[in-house]
């Protein structure tokens, strides 16, 4: 009787636990019903953080953010002291004194080819930096910059009475932008598209994405057109400046006819 007794409790705790552990049917499904340990153990994911790589990240934000910083800072203190100098940039009263204003502006020929000019490049800017062609980008940028800067002091050469520089100038800046822009810009940059813009397993780049293969290519090939008609001009006043005493002017001035 005394072994009962004892080993009753015994009895009614096990049968709790095999209530416990039967499983429940509810609507032909079996629901388990089980109450977690206090002493499981949690497992915490840990993420693994390469400090190469986040070095290298943190340089290449450090750069452009520089590059702003640098771009920004010039920008605002060259509009700033142009703002300063100019009669009337400061002040509230005069900002529409004297409105409409006349400026007296010599209108260039080319002034619609250099329309089209900008808004195919802001197109091709476009395009490079949406779909990732930041190389061909960099080399477009390069080789138009590279004439640029003899034509530029040319003309400061003779605005300053500097005709034999200006002359010599005007020479290197037809030989430079001939060679980039009419020989190496189609040799080399237009022609990179139909001979090596192709994935690996032969579909048009990017993703097979003829639109945008072929838009890009488009874009190129109308800015080359654009240089065959500068050099043209170029040419042209390279000849009037052998012939006559010299280059005389912008060669984009209607006036100069």
């Amino acid at each position: 009787m005394a072994n009962t007794l004892i080993q009753e409790p015994k009895a009614i705790e096990k049968k709790k636990s095999s209530q416990v552990a039967k499983s429940a049917s509810l609507n032909g499904q079996t629901l388990i019903q089980r109450k977690p340990a206090d002493d499981e153990k949690k497992t915490v994911k840990v993420e693994n953080i390469d400090p190469v790589k986040s070095v290298a990240n943190l340089r290449t934000k450090f750069v452009v953010a520089a590059w702003r910083c640098l771009n920004y800072t010039t920008t605002a203190i060259f509009a700033i002291t142009i703002l300063v100098n100019e009669p009337g940039g400061t002040d509230p009263a005069s900002f529409f004194r004297g409105w409409p204003e006349k400026q007296s502006m010599s209108y260039q020929k080319d002034f619609v080819v250099m329309s089209i000019h900008h808004a195919t490049t802001i197109a091709l800017i476009y395009f490079s930096y949406t779909w990732g062609f930041y190389r061909i980008g960099a080399a477009v940028f390069t080789i138009h910059e590279i004439a640029d800067p003899f034509m530029e002091f040319g003309k400061c050469a003779l605005y300053v009475g500097k005709q034999s520089l200006a002359d010599i100038c005007l020479v290197l800046f037809a030989v430079a932008f001939i060679i980039t822009r009419n020989i190496i810009f189609p040799a080399y940059i237009i022609s990179s598209i139909p001979y090596y813009a192709y994935h690996d397993d032969g579909s048009l780049i990017p993703f097979g994405r003829a639109d945008v293969h072929y838009g890009f290519f488009a874009l190129l090939s109308i800015l080359e057109i654009m240089h065959i008609y500068w050099a043209s001009l170029i040419l042209k006043v390279a000849i009037k400046s052998a012939v006559s005493n010299g280059l005389e002017g912008d060669i984009r001035d209607e006036d100069e006819d």
